[in-house]
């Protein structure tokens, strides 16, 4: 990429920073980086064409008082170092001139959360989000609302290391901070991302919690048949279906604290309402309330609309249409979920291909993980490995599988039945054919899984190896001796017969 590309990069980097900022109702904030859009791409340009200037000196020459938008902007090109470089500077500066708990510092420290976690530092960014939080809650307040998009970074950095016990209490502190100040807006956006996060984390009865709570403050307030109500119908029926067909093996993201009341919740009521157990109809109910309120807004498209617009409000509902479709595929109502699938295959006859949703081929749509294999103890454990195992199978119209056939593996077969168990289980999205479910005969699997060998167990197999090698040496050996025999005993038969004639 040329200098000047790059520079022309920063600059649409930055207007984008200002317009994002104008819209959620920072204005003043907008229109002083939008004076600064063109004084930064020129810096930019100044930079990338001068080895000799720096931005600290360029900053300081045109009197700028806000280099985040630049740095951020270095950040998104991977100019990793350079932005850290100046963020540590900047932090140095504030904390000699205002002190090491100045409220200035929170920002600078922030960005550079973010630089760390673009390069996995996550150790490092837990404690520059540790440290920005703690001097919000200094500087504004114990439950001062400014915190919660730190606390999510900071969850965010404790789910990257997969340590998800932290990221837990993060997401539920963030979530408390909400409940204590926040406007319903933020309040709903704290019950949605703290229902998903429950959900990743194999957690469905609080996440029903979380969905149906928020559900109802929207029904309340007269949006139960708004866009905003989408995400907590599906979070809801996603969680009816998770509990009938949960990922039976992974214990990588199931939080320690599975099915229990969360921690930091203590304003959130847990209603038996929501523990219902294997509830189809509940679930089904948000599928079809999600159908209504797509259908509802293609319906409202006025004549204004452009094909275009029209077009993504039909392929929502489809989508909304499939989800239903693949719920009662899973659920056992096969002839639900190919009426459906058939009308959704209709509608898309006409469609752009960018619009339609690929049915020609199967969707897996449920495989519990296989379990893994138990390690050995810890003084015989060696360092972890990845081993692979691939399967062959057909997918019947019903979405169940035939024929399942092991076809390689690598490097043993020790998983192999934990993987064929896992995957007679599995359920597909058969391939839709001229709207018609159709049989795949010939589909493949791959299951790539960690483990850990044994010292015993390798040490027994170099010794079987070894074995094995001085075996072919010694067959080797002799058919080579074999080999020899027959010519010796031919020549000394010759040579005694011109004895015996001589």
């Amino acid at each position: 990429m040329s200098n000047f590309s790059r520079a022309k990069g920063y600059e649409k980097k930055l207007y984008n920073t200002a317009t994002k900022r104008s819209q959620h109702g920072h204005f003043a904030c907008a229109i002083r980086q939008s004076l600064c859009v063109r004084i930064l791409a020129a810096l930019a340009i100044a930079t990338l064409f001068s080895g000799s200037l720096n931005i600290q000196a360029a900053q300081q020459a045109l009197n700028l008082q806000d280099p985040y938008p630049f740095i951020e902007a270095q950040i998104s090109q991977d100019e990793i170092n350079e932005a850290t470089k100046a963020l540590e500077q900047i932090i140095l500066d504030i904390e000699a001139s205002r002190g090491r708990y100045a409220p200035e510092l929170i920002q600078p420290l922030s960005i550079l959360g973010k630089a760390q976690m673009a390069t996995q530092d996550y150790m490092q960014a837990v404690e520059t989000f540790d440290r920005a939080i703690h001097l919000t809650r200094i500087n504004s307040g114990l439950f001062a609302p400014e915190q919660v998009p730190l606390v999510y970074l900071h969850a965010d950095s404790y789910a990257a290391m997969k340590d998800f016990r932290n990221a837990q209490r993060r997401e539920e502190y963030a979530f408390q901070v909400l409940s204590n100040r926040a406007q319903r807006g933020d309040l709903l956006a704290g019950m949605q991302r703290l229902g998903d996060f429950y959900l990743e984390t194999y957690n469905f009865l609080a996440a029903r919690t979380m969905f149906r709570q928020g559900y109802e403050v929207l029904e309340d307030n007269g949006f139960g048949n708004s866009d905003l109500a989408v995400p907590f119908l599906k979070g809801t029926a996603s969680t009816y279906k998770m509990e009938r067909f949960p990922p039976l093996y992974s214990q990588e993201r199931r939080s320690d604290e599975f099915m229990q009341k969360p921690e930091n919740t203590r304003n959130l009521e847990f209603s038996t309402e929501y523990r219902t157990i294997n509830n189809f109809p509940a679930g089904e109910r948000a599928l079809q309330k999600i159908i209504k309120i797509r259908k509802s807004a293609l319906g409202s498209s006025d004549e204004n609309s452009g094909p275009k617009e029209i077009g993504n409000h039909q392929a929502l509902v489809n989508q909304a249409l499939l989800d239903l479709a693949d719920w009662h595929l899973m659920f056992g109502s096969q002839k639900k979920a190919h009426t459906l699938y058939s009308e959704i295959h209709l509608q898309q006859v006409e469609f752009p291909a960018e619009l339609s949703i690929d049915m020609d081929s199967p969707k897996l749509l449920y495989l519990p993980v296989p379990q893994n294999l138990k390690p050995p103890p810890t003084p015989d454990r060696l360092t972890a490995e990845t081993g692979s195992i691939t399967l062959e199978f057909s997918i019947h119209k019903n979405g169940r599988i035939r024929g399942l056939e092991t076809i390689a593996f690598e490097p043993s077969d020790a998983i192999e039945f934990n993987a064929r168990r896992s995957m007679r289980q599995a359920i597909y999205r058969p391939a839709i054919i001229e709207g018609e479910a159709t049989l795949s005969p010939v589909h493949r699997y791959t299951h790539t899984y960690t483990f850990f060998p044994s010292r015993k167990g390798r040490n027994k197999e170099l010794r079987e190896l070894e074995q094995l090698r001085l075996s072919e040496q010694e067959q080797d050996l002799k058919r080579e001796q074999k080999a020899d025999e027959p010519e010796n005993d031919k020549s000394t038969s010759q040579t005694d017969t011109v004895d015996a004639d001589g």
